[in-house]
C-alpha cells in the first residue's frame, strides 16, 4: 500500500550537515563582519558542490530548518532581512543599511572625518537631533578648572513628547579609530552620568579577530555601553552595524540639563517644560534664592538660572 502525501517522510538534514553549512556562513560573517541577506547565503551555497543541485526552494528548506534547530537566526531592519548564525547568538545586533555610508570618506585622514556619516547615522537609528560636540564640550568650566564630567564627540538628542510632560534623551558617542583600548570604555561609561545612551564607535580597521570583538562586546554590555561598527572608507564593503545596543541608564538630571543648557544650547521653559535649541538669552531669569539657603550654597548658585519660551512670555505678557 503507498503512502499518503501526508504521511510521507519529510527530509531532515543531520547535524553534520547543518553544522558544515553554519560554519561556510559564519566564515562569509567574519570576512564582512556583519552577517548575510538571504540571496547572499543562497549564491553562497551554490558555488559549493554539495548544494550546487538545489533550487531555491530547497535552499529556503534547508534555511528553515537550520533556523528550526537554533543554528541560524532572523534579523531585519526595515525591508532588509538578514540570517546570522548562532555564533552571533550573544550579540545584540541592529543592521542600519541606509545612505550614512555614502558620507564616509574616500581617504579619510583625522578621526573627525568619520563625523559626517556617523552623525547621519545616529539621527536616523536614534530619531534625533544629533551635534558634533568634541570642541564645543571642551568650552566653559573646563577653561577655569571645573571640569566637564566628559567630552564625547557626537551627542543625540532626541526628543519626547508626552500629553502631560516633555522630557529629551541623550545620546553620547565616542568615535575611535585605533584599536580598542580599556581607557574607550572608560570615557564612554562617564558619558552615563548625564546621557542615557551611550554608544563606542569603531571603524572596520580597528577591529580585530572574531575573538577580540567577543570580549570587547561582553565588557561593554556589563557597563551598558553599546558598541558600532562602521566602515573604514567609503569604497569598501560594509554597512554601519550596531553590535551592542546600549543599556538605558537615568542620569543625574541636575548634570544632564546643565550640560545642555552650558554645552548645547538646550534650555528647558520653567513655566510649560518645553526644551528649546536657543542662543537668546534674554529670555534666561536670574531669581534669588530664598536667604535661608544661601548658607548652603556658594559662588553662582545663589542665584537659580530659569528660561522663559517665547510662548509663555507672550501668554504672562498678556496677563499683565
Amino acid at each position: 500500500m503507498s503512502r499518503s502525501r501526508s504521511q510521507s517522510p519529510r527530509h531532515v538534514p543531520n547535524e553534520k550537515t547543518l553544522k558544515e553549512m553554519t560554519s561556510l556562513i559564519h566564515e562569509a560573517e567574519i570576512s564582512r563582519r556583519f552577517p548575510l541577506p538571504l540571496s547572499d547565503i543562497e549564491a553562497l551555497l551554490k558555488s559549493r558542490r554539495k548544494w550546487r543541485h538545489m533550487d531555491r526552494k530547497e535552499i529556503l528548506g534547508l534555511v528553515e530548518q537550520a533556523m528550526d534547530g537554533g543554528w541560524l537566526a532572523m534579523r531585519t531592519e526595515g525591508n532588509n532581512a538578514y540570517l546570522a548564525t548562532r555564533h552571533f547568538a550573544g550579540f545584540d545586533m541592529e543592521f542600519i543599511d541606509e545612505s550614512s555610508g555614502g558620507l564616509v570618506p574616500q581617504v579619510p585622514k583625522r578621526e573627525r572625518d568619520f563625523y559626517p556619516a556617523i552623525r547621519s547615522w545616529l539621527e536616523i537609528r536614534y530619531r534625533c537631533i544629533a551635534i558634533d560636540v568634541s570642541e564645543v564640550g571642551k568650552r566653559g568650566y573646563r577653561r577655569v578648572g571645573r571640569g566637564l564630567v566628559a567630552v564625547p564627540d557626537l551627542v543625540g538628542v532626541r526628543y519626547l513628547a508626552g500629553f502631560h510632560e516633555d522630557d529629551v534623551e541623550v545620546v553620547a558617542m565616542e568615535v575611535k579609530t585605533d584599536p580598542p583600548r580599556s581607557q574607550h570604555l572608560s570615557e564612554a561609561f562617564r558619558y552615563e552620568r548625564f546621557a542615557e545612551y551611550s554608544i563606542l564607535a569603531y571603524d572596520t580597521n580597528s577591529l580585530g579577530l572574531f575573538g577580540e570583538v567577543r570580549e570587547l562586546a561582553d565588557e561593554a554590555r556589563r557597563l551598558g555601553i553599546g558598541l558600532l561598527r562602521f566602515p573604514a572608507t567609503r569604497t569598501e564593503r560594509g554597512r554601519f552595524l550596531e553590535i551592542q545596543t546600549p543599556t538605558r541608564q537615568d542620569p543625574d538630571p541636575t548634570v544632564k540639563h546643565e550640560y545642555l543648557a552650558r554645552t548645547l544650547n538646550i534650555l528647558r521653559c520653567m513655566f510649560c517644560g518645553t526644551y528649546h535649541l536657543t542662543d537668546d538669552r534674554r529670555r534666561i531669569i536670574l531669581s534669588k534664592r530664598d536667604d535661608a539657603w544661601l548658607q548652603y550654597v556658594s559662588g553662582e548658585n545663589y542665584n537659580a538660572i530659569r528660561y522663559v519660551c517665547e510662548s509663555c512670555e507672550a501668554f504672562l505678557n498678556a496677563r499683565t
